[in-house]
């Protein structure tokens, strides 16, 4: 894993907790002191890991990541352009992508979010997947509510999930749904208005006067 950057961090070799990790630019890499930083982990530019937070063995934290408070397991990546806030805790074998953004969140062993997520109060299981534009909508004005999913659970691109929300293992949420009841074992669940079409009224209906 770190063959390729031996060479440009030959002289950028970190020691701490007794655990040898990588930065790649040590000018523009923030790590607070009291920061924990597994054996073979990389550090990108642009991060910042305060002291609180943890980091396991053989990761890549990418470039433009805020870290506070978290904690993650061994071979994860995350980022680029992640913020891990307080509370939130990565399994092993964990992908947090780009503009991913968690709180409070406890995410299972193998688990992908690949990109532009907010993951909220929530506990999600091991090896599930989630699309582009997942929304785990925790707030309803007074009060933060938790949402709970099993195992190797699909979440398609732009869902939305209203907490307080229990959804079980094996589930298969469609693209484009709004989730606002409990979903048992095995559930394949669709919410999606019916498009419609107008022949005709496309753009020679949308012309200046």
């Amino acid at each position: 894993m770190l063959k390729k950057h031996e060479k440009i961090n030959k002289k950028r070799k970190f020691v701490t907790n007794f655990n040898d990790f990588y930065v790649i630019a040590p000018k523009n890499t923030f790590i607070e002191r009291g920061a924990q930083i597994g054996k073979n982990t990389i550090i990108y530019p642009n991060c910042y890991i305060d002291k609180n937070s943890k980091i396991g063995e053989n990761c890549k934290v990418l470039p433009g990541c805020f870290i506070e408070s978290s904690e993650t397991g061994s071979d994860v990546q995350v980022g680029p352009f992640a913020h891990l806030r307080a509370g939130t805790k990565l399994g092993n074998h964990v992908r947090l992508g780009n503009f991913c953004e968690t709180k409070n969140a406890q995410i299972g062993e193998g688990t992908k979010i690949a990109h532009l997520t907010y993951v909220g109060d929530a506990v999600v299981g091991c090896n599930c997947n989630f699309g582009c534009g997942v929304v785990f909508a925790n707030f309803d004005g007074v009060e933060k509510h938790q949402t709970c999913i099993g195992d190797n659970c699909f979440i398609g691109c732009n869902v939305n999930l209203i907490a307080p929300l229990n959804i079980g293992n094996n589930v298969f949420i469609g693209a484009g749904s709004t989730v606002t009841q409990d979903l048992v074992n095995n559930t394949f669940a669709l919410s999606r208005t019916p498009l419609e079409t107008k022949n005709n009224l496309g753009f020679n209906k949308i012309t200046k006067k």
